[in-house]
């Protein structure tokens, strides 16, 4: 069965031969009848979300080839795969009992048998379980188990790119977090720069995080616009925002409103709070800018037609009082009295 297995991953993959789900679906089944765990495994992630009962079906099936395999011949790769289905299976379940228990024993006797993988993941859940003193260290010689372990893998020669750069990545986050390791900011940069050459823009984000800082490097506003960039290139929507917030600030850059508000609204549209939060506050802001310049316009125009009336009022009728003044000395030398129009005016 092991082949029918192989000739269905070469199908999946396209090794040898055009890509055809299909085809490796009727080989991966093959395979998965005659009791092959990792071709039932590999099933449930092609059916996946299209037939989940399907799916959930050979999910299980898998699970109980494992464990009895596993009663067999101990392998620290298959319990590894065991305590990773079990954590799945309790993330799925809506109530019901819990599998991390389960789980911890697995990662326990993966991390026994050097998997340094299973030492990690353990390292975590004990982490959110840490009582006293004893548990702190019992956390932090997992994560050192797997902090060893990763540096090994990284050097070893058969390694990938891709998988270096992941565990390059990991290391990094390790160092800068203090897993099993003091914290160290400049080896964490020093990773994190490994990582980054994979073009991942999670890791670029990170790196103009770090850039942006000063953290484990010197502070250089260029290199964390420039890595911002091209993680927000790629659709980081955290790099998105953060691209705008450089625009909009001139920082590592010219000063470009127009790009700080394009950036802001990208980012926006993928979600991200903060941006619709600056682009709600700049609107604001304009409003305001256009409602002052309106106020201070109307108040110059009030001032001067103002003054204006004030000026045409005071002429007219200065003159008209001094007319008024020279009519009364003028009937007064002849006797006669103001009449009603002279008294109005």
């Amino acid at each position: 069965m092991w082949w029918e297995y192989r000739v269905a991953g070469m199908y999946e993959k396209g090794l040898g031969t055009d890509v055809n789900v299909q085809e490796a679906i009727r080989w991966y089944k093959t395979a998965a009848d005659k009791g092959h765990g990792n071709a039932q495994y590999r099933l449930s992630l092609l059916y996946g979300e299209k037939q989940p009962l399907t799916a959930n079906r050979y999910f299980r099936m898998a699970l109980q080839t494992f464990i009895r395999e596993e009663s067999l011949s101990p392998d620290a790769g298959r319990e590894y795969r065991i305590a990773k289905m079990l954590v799945q299976l309790d993330a799925a379940q809506q109530g019901g009992a819990s599998f991390t228990q389960a789980a911890v024993s697995w990662y326990e006797k993966s991390a026994g048998l050097g998997d340094c993988r299973a030492a990690y993941e353990l390292a975590k859940i004990l982490e959110h379980r840490i009582t006293g003193r004893d548990g702190y260290e019992r956390m932090q010689r997992y994560y050192e188990m797997a902090l060893k372990g990763f540096l090994r893998l990284y050097r070893a020669a058969g390694a990938s790119d891709r998988e270096r750069f992941a565990l390059a990545k990991r290391i990094g986050e390790m160092y800068l977090h203090g897993d099993g390791t003091p914290v160290l900011e400049t080896e964490a940069f020093r990773w994190f720069r490994k990582a980054a050459e994979s073009g991942n823009p999670s890791v670029q984000y990170r790196l103009g995080k770090m850039y942006l800082h000063g953290t484990g490097c010197a502070q250089d506003p260029c290199m964390a616009f420039r890595c911002f960039y091209r993680s927000a290139a790629a659709g980081n929507q955290y790099a998105q925002y953060q691209t705008g917030r450089m625009y909009e600030n001139g920082s590592g850059t010219e000063k470009n409103n127009a790009k700080a508000e394009q950036w802001f609204r990208t980012a926006a549209e993928n979600g991200n709070q903060a941006a619709q939060s600056r682009l709600d506050y700049r609107h604001n802001q304009e409003k305001y800018a256009a409602f002052s310049v309106v106020s201070s316009l109307l108040r110059m125009m009030g001032g001067a037609v103002g003054g204006q009336i004030e000026d045409s009022t005071t002429r007219r009728f200065g003159m008209d009082r001094k007319a008024l003044r020279k009519r009364r000395r003028q009937k007064s030398a002849l006797g006669q009295k103001d009449d009603e129009l002279d008294e109005v005016l």
